[in-house]
Protein backbone atom coordinates (compact mmCIF):
# COMPACT_ATOMS: atom_id res chain seq x y z
CA UNK A 1 0.00 0.00 0.00
CA UNK A 2 1.26 3.25 -0.96
CA UNK A 3 2.42 5.61 1.66
CA UNK A 4 1.19 9.38 1.81
CA UNK A 5 3.29 12.34 2.37
CA UNK A 6 3.50 13.44 5.58
CA UNK A 7 1.43 16.67 6.16
CA UNK A 8 3.56 19.67 6.35
CA UNK A 9 3.34 22.16 9.96
CA UNK A 10 4.51 25.70 9.47
CA UNK A 11 5.17 28.03 12.71
CA UNK A 12 1.74 30.28 12.01
CA UNK A 13 -0.45 27.13 11.55
CA UNK A 14 0.54 25.87 14.94
CA UNK A 15 0.41 29.41 16.60
CA UNK A 16 -3.14 29.83 15.61
CA UNK A 17 -4.36 27.02 16.38
CA UNK A 18 -3.01 27.27 19.69
CA UNK A 19 -4.25 30.69 20.57
CA UNK A 20 -7.91 29.56 19.55
CA UNK A 21 -8.09 27.11 22.31
CA UNK A 22 -5.36 28.36 25.00
CA UNK A 23 -6.07 31.12 27.28
CA UNK A 24 -2.74 32.02 28.32
CA UNK A 25 0.07 31.25 25.90
CA UNK A 26 3.54 33.31 25.77
CA UNK A 27 5.79 32.88 22.23
CA UNK A 28 9.62 32.89 22.41
CA UNK A 29 12.00 32.73 19.81
CA UNK A 30 11.83 28.83 19.04
CA UNK A 31 8.35 27.74 20.85
CA UNK A 32 5.66 28.70 22.16
CA UNK A 33 4.39 28.39 25.77
CA UNK A 34 0.70 26.91 26.47
CA UNK A 35 -1.29 25.16 30.14
CA UNK A 36 -0.59 21.91 29.98
CA UNK A 37 -3.59 19.96 28.87
CA UNK A 38 -2.32 16.65 30.19
CA UNK A 39 -2.34 17.05 34.17
CA UNK A 40 -3.88 19.55 36.41
CA UNK A 41 -0.73 21.31 37.81
CA UNK A 42 -0.82 23.41 40.75
CA UNK A 43 0.38 26.33 39.37
CA UNK A 44 -1.90 26.88 35.79
CA UNK A 45 0.89 29.40 33.98
CA UNK A 46 2.09 28.11 30.95
CA UNK A 47 4.43 24.97 31.03
CA UNK A 48 3.97 22.99 28.01
CA UNK A 49 6.37 24.08 25.38
CA UNK A 50 5.82 23.37 21.91
CA UNK A 51 8.41 23.94 19.28
CA UNK A 52 8.08 26.36 16.27
CA UNK A 53 11.12 26.79 14.51
CA UNK A 54 11.54 23.08 13.37
CA UNK A 55 15.36 23.88 13.27
CA UNK A 56 16.74 20.79 15.68
CA UNK A 57 13.18 19.70 16.76
CA UNK A 58 10.27 19.36 14.91
CA UNK A 59 7.69 22.00 14.58
CA UNK A 60 4.92 20.68 16.99
CA UNK A 61 6.63 18.49 19.24
CA UNK A 62 5.90 19.28 22.99
CA UNK A 63 7.29 18.80 26.42
CA UNK A 64 5.87 19.76 29.82
CA UNK A 65 8.55 20.47 32.00
CA UNK A 66 6.51 20.19 34.93
CA UNK A 67 5.18 16.24 34.32
CA UNK A 68 7.37 15.15 31.64
CA UNK A 69 4.16 14.88 29.22
CA UNK A 70 5.92 14.87 25.72
CA UNK A 71 5.45 13.69 22.05
CA UNK A 72 4.05 15.13 18.89
CA UNK A 73 1.67 17.53 16.95
CA UNK A 74 -0.92 14.85 16.93
CA UNK A 75 -0.95 13.73 20.17
CA UNK A 76 -0.94 17.42 21.71
CA UNK A 77 -3.76 18.33 19.16
CA UNK A 78 -6.14 15.41 20.43
CA UNK A 79 -5.77 16.40 23.85
CA UNK A 80 -6.69 20.01 23.23
CA UNK A 81 -9.82 18.84 21.39
CA UNK A 82 -8.12 20.10 17.79
CA UNK A 83 -8.99 18.84 14.47
CA UNK A 84 -5.88 16.62 13.43
CA UNK A 85 -5.90 14.40 10.35
CA UNK A 86 -4.31 14.01 7.00
CA UNK A 87 -5.82 16.98 5.57
CA UNK A 88 -5.01 19.40 8.54
CA UNK A 89 -2.37 20.95 7.09
CA UNK A 90 -3.95 21.90 3.42
CA UNK A 91 -6.42 23.34 5.38
CA UNK A 92 -3.86 25.79 7.24
CA UNK A 93 -4.88 29.66 6.05
CA UNK A 94 -1.64 30.85 6.40
CA UNK A 95 -0.77 28.13 3.88
CA UNK A 96 -3.28 28.80 1.65
CA UNK A 97 -2.35 33.10 2.03
CA UNK A 98 0.87 31.84 0.94
CA UNK A 99 0.15 30.02 -1.91
CA UNK A 100 -1.62 32.85 -3.21
CA UNK A 101 0.80 35.08 -2.53
CA UNK A 102 3.45 33.30 -4.26
CA UNK A 103 1.12 32.84 -7.56
CA UNK A 104 0.14 36.76 -7.11
CA UNK A 105 3.80 37.21 -7.41
CA UNK A 106 4.25 34.61 -10.58
CA UNK A 107 1.15 36.55 -12.26
CA UNK A 108 2.89 39.87 -11.35
CA UNK A 109 6.52 38.55 -13.02
CA UNK A 110 4.31 36.80 -15.84
CA UNK A 111 3.14 39.89 -16.24
CA UNK A 112 6.27 41.89 -15.94
CA UNK A 113 8.18 39.67 -18.56
CA UNK A 114 5.57 40.13 -21.17
CA UNK A 115 6.70 44.34 -21.59
CA UNK A 116 9.72 43.08 -22.58
CA UNK A 117 11.87 41.71 -25.22
CA UNK A 118 15.41 40.51 -25.09
CA UNK A 119 15.81 42.21 -21.57
CA UNK A 120 14.58 45.56 -22.84
CA UNK A 121 11.53 47.21 -22.08
CA UNK A 122 9.19 47.63 -25.16
CA UNK A 123 8.48 51.07 -26.83
CA UNK A 124 11.91 51.78 -26.00
CA UNK A 125 13.11 54.99 -28.22
CA UNK A 126 17.11 56.68 -28.53
CA UNK A 127 18.22 58.89 -25.42
CA UNK A 128 18.33 61.83 -27.14
CA UNK A 129 17.48 63.92 -24.00
CA UNK A 130 20.84 65.64 -23.12
CA UNK A 131 22.68 64.93 -19.98
CA UNK A 132 21.21 63.00 -16.91
CA UNK A 133 22.48 63.00 -13.55
CA UNK A 134 25.63 64.81 -14.19
CA UNK A 135 26.73 62.82 -17.07
CA UNK A 136 26.76 63.97 -20.79
CA UNK A 137 24.28 62.61 -23.23
CA UNK A 138 26.92 61.63 -25.65
CA UNK A 139 28.65 59.29 -22.43
CA UNK A 140 24.93 57.48 -21.52
CA UNK A 141 24.63 56.65 -25.70
CA UNK A 142 28.05 55.34 -25.37
CA UNK A 143 26.24 52.82 -22.75
CA UNK A 144 23.38 51.66 -24.33
CA UNK A 145 20.83 54.62 -22.63
CA UNK A 146 17.44 54.27 -24.05
CA UNK A 147 13.89 56.39 -23.14
CA UNK A 148 10.67 54.75 -22.31
CA UNK A 149 7.56 55.82 -20.84
CA UNK A 150 6.47 53.24 -17.61
CA UNK A 151 2.61 52.52 -18.04
CA UNK A 152 2.80 51.42 -14.57
CA UNK A 153 4.34 54.10 -12.25
CA UNK A 154 3.41 56.77 -14.89
CA UNK A 155 6.59 58.09 -15.62
CA UNK A 156 9.16 58.47 -18.30
CA UNK A 157 12.65 56.48 -17.46
CA UNK A 158 15.81 56.03 -18.39
CA UNK A 159 16.76 52.25 -19.47
CA UNK A 160 20.33 50.72 -20.04
CA UNK A 161 21.47 46.65 -20.81
CA UNK A 162 23.16 45.16 -18.71
CA UNK A 163 25.61 43.15 -20.70
CA UNK A 164 28.15 39.94 -20.19
CA UNK A 165 31.66 40.40 -20.90
CA UNK A 166 31.24 38.97 -24.11
CA UNK A 167 28.32 42.17 -24.80
CA UNK A 168 25.23 39.61 -24.61
CA UNK A 169 22.44 41.25 -23.33
CA UNK A 170 21.59 39.93 -20.07
CA UNK A 171 19.26 42.33 -18.52
CA UNK A 172 18.50 45.74 -18.19
CA UNK A 173 18.03 48.72 -15.31
CA UNK A 174 15.89 51.43 -15.39
CA UNK A 175 15.94 54.95 -13.70
CA UNK A 176 13.31 57.37 -13.03
CA UNK A 177 14.07 61.07 -15.11
CA UNK A 178 11.59 62.46 -12.73
CA UNK A 179 11.46 63.07 -9.09
CA UNK A 180 9.11 60.91 -7.96
CA UNK A 181 10.00 58.45 -5.34
CA UNK A 182 7.85 55.42 -5.75
CA UNK A 183 9.46 53.00 -7.79
CA UNK A 184 12.86 54.68 -8.42
CA UNK A 185 14.53 51.72 -10.13
CA UNK A 186 13.02 48.73 -12.30
CA UNK A 187 14.79 46.10 -12.92
CA UNK A 188 14.33 43.49 -15.96
CA UNK A 189 12.36 40.34 -14.75
CA UNK A 190 14.58 37.58 -13.44
CA UNK A 191 17.78 36.19 -11.32
CA UNK A 192 20.32 37.68 -13.78
CA UNK A 193 21.25 40.56 -11.17
CA UNK A 194 22.81 37.82 -9.61
CA UNK A 195 25.71 37.04 -11.94
CA UNK A 196 25.83 40.44 -13.53
CA UNK A 197 28.43 43.73 -13.07
CA UNK A 198 27.69 46.98 -14.73
CA UNK A 199 28.80 48.47 -17.35
CA UNK A 200 31.05 45.51 -17.95
CA UNK A 201 30.92 46.16 -21.88
CA UNK A 202 32.64 49.63 -21.96
CA UNK A 203 35.43 48.45 -19.88
CA UNK A 204 38.89 48.11 -21.51
CA UNK A 205 40.33 44.79 -21.04
CA UNK A 206 42.33 43.52 -19.21
CA UNK A 207 40.64 45.31 -16.26
CA UNK A 208 44.01 45.01 -13.69
CA UNK A 209 42.28 46.97 -10.97
CA UNK A 210 38.19 47.77 -10.48
CA UNK A 211 36.39 49.83 -8.16
CA UNK A 212 32.90 47.60 -6.84
CA UNK A 213 30.27 50.15 -5.94
CA UNK A 214 26.71 48.96 -5.44
CA UNK A 215 24.38 51.16 -7.82
CA UNK A 216 24.37 51.59 -11.55
CA UNK A 217 25.11 55.56 -11.79
CA UNK A 218 28.04 54.93 -9.03
CA UNK A 219 29.66 53.09 -11.71
CA UNK A 220 28.92 55.15 -14.50
CA UNK A 221 30.16 58.60 -12.85
CA UNK A 222 33.09 57.14 -11.36
CA UNK A 223 33.99 55.64 -15.13
CA UNK A 224 33.36 58.63 -16.71
CA UNK A 225 35.71 60.30 -14.16
CA UNK A 226 38.11 57.80 -16.03
CA UNK A 227 38.10 55.24 -12.94
CA UNK A 228 37.46 51.63 -13.78
CA UNK A 229 34.05 50.46 -12.11
CA UNK A 230 31.26 47.68 -11.94
CA UNK A 231 28.16 48.13 -9.78
CA UNK A 232 26.96 44.75 -8.34
CA UNK A 233 24.16 46.06 -8.92
CA UNK A 234 22.42 46.17 -5.55
CA UNK A 235 23.92 45.72 -1.66
CA UNK A 236 22.68 42.24 -1.65
CA UNK A 237 23.84 41.08 -5.01
CA UNK A 238 27.35 39.98 -4.72
CA UNK A 239 27.87 36.06 -5.70
CA UNK A 240 31.09 34.13 -6.31
CA UNK A 241 29.91 34.01 -10.31
CA UNK A 242 31.13 37.92 -10.03
CA UNK A 243 34.54 37.30 -8.83
CA UNK A 244 35.14 34.52 -11.42
CA UNK A 245 33.46 36.85 -14.17
CA UNK A 246 36.03 39.91 -12.80
CA UNK A 247 39.58 36.93 -12.76
CA UNK A 248 38.32 35.92 -16.32
CA UNK A 249 38.97 39.59 -17.66
CA UNK A 250 42.40 40.06 -16.37
CA UNK A 251 41.22 41.76 -12.98
CA UNK A 252 44.10 41.07 -10.49
CA UNK A 253 42.89 43.37 -7.57
CA UNK A 254 39.95 44.56 -6.20
CA UNK A 255 38.91 48.12 -4.47
CA UNK A 256 35.48 47.84 -2.71
CA UNK A 257 33.46 51.46 -2.45
CA UNK A 258 30.18 50.44 -1.33
CA UNK A 259 27.62 53.14 0.24
CA UNK A 260 28.15 55.06 3.23
CA UNK A 261 25.54 53.50 5.15
CA UNK A 262 24.62 49.81 7.37
CA UNK A 263 23.88 48.23 3.70
CA UNK A 264 26.77 49.46 2.38
CA UNK A 265 29.04 48.47 5.02
CA UNK A 266 27.33 44.59 5.05
CA UNK A 267 28.16 44.40 1.43
CA UNK A 268 31.03 45.55 1.70
CA UNK A 269 32.17 42.88 4.28
CA UNK A 270 30.45 40.10 2.49
CA UNK A 271 32.41 40.65 -0.39
CA UNK A 272 35.79 41.32 1.41
CA UNK A 273 35.38 38.08 3.38
CA UNK A 274 34.34 35.79 -0.20
CA UNK A 275 37.30 37.15 -1.68
CA UNK A 276 39.89 36.42 1.05
CA UNK A 277 42.94 34.28 -0.61
CA UNK A 278 41.23 34.81 -3.96
CA UNK A 279 42.25 38.33 -4.92
CA UNK A 280 43.89 41.38 -3.71
CA UNK A 281 41.41 43.42 -2.46
CA UNK A 282 40.80 46.67 -0.19
CA UNK A 283 38.85 48.70 1.29
CA UNK A 284 37.95 52.27 0.54
CA UNK A 285 35.20 53.51 3.51
CA UNK A 286 33.07 56.85 2.63
CA UNK A 287 31.57 57.87 5.81
CA UNK A 288 28.59 57.38 6.99
CA UNK A 289 26.21 60.62 7.33
CA UNK A 290 22.55 59.10 8.30
CA UNK A 291 21.07 62.75 7.37
CA UNK A 292 22.77 62.37 3.99
CA UNK A 293 24.12 59.56 2.74
CA UNK A 294 27.41 59.55 0.70
CA UNK A 295 27.98 56.95 -2.04
CA UNK A 296 30.37 56.90 -5.08
CA UNK A 297 27.78 58.66 -7.37
CA UNK A 298 27.69 62.15 -5.28
CA UNK A 299 31.05 61.97 -3.12
CA UNK A 300 32.45 65.00 -3.51
CA UNK A 301 36.02 66.11 -5.58
CA UNK A 302 37.88 65.32 -2.63
CA UNK A 303 37.42 62.21 -1.89
CA UNK A 304 37.26 60.85 -6.04
CA UNK A 305 41.02 62.39 -6.00
CA UNK A 306 41.32 60.28 -2.76
CA UNK A 307 40.04 57.02 -4.40
CA UNK A 308 42.01 58.03 -7.35
CA UNK A 309 45.41 57.68 -5.58
CA UNK A 310 44.16 54.79 -3.04
CA UNK A 311 43.68 52.86 -6.05
CA UNK A 312 46.70 53.67 -8.17
CA UNK A 313 43.90 54.95 -11.32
Amino acid sequence: MERKPKPELDRDFIVDQLERVCSDTKIHRHDIAIPCPFKAHSNPKPSCMVHLSGHKTGVGVFHCWKCDAKGGWPRLAEALGLEYGENYAPQNPFSAKSRAMKQIRADADEQLEARYRDFMPLGVTPWEHGAFRGLPEEFLVKVGAKRFYDDQTECYRIVFPVKNKNGTTLGSVARRTDKGTFMPWLNAPGPWARRALFPLHILDRPLETVVLVEGSFDSLRLCYLGIPALSILGASNWTPTKLSTLQGMGCKKLIICMDGDKAGRIAEAQIFEETADKIKRKRFRLPINVADPVDPGNMNEELIEALREFGGF
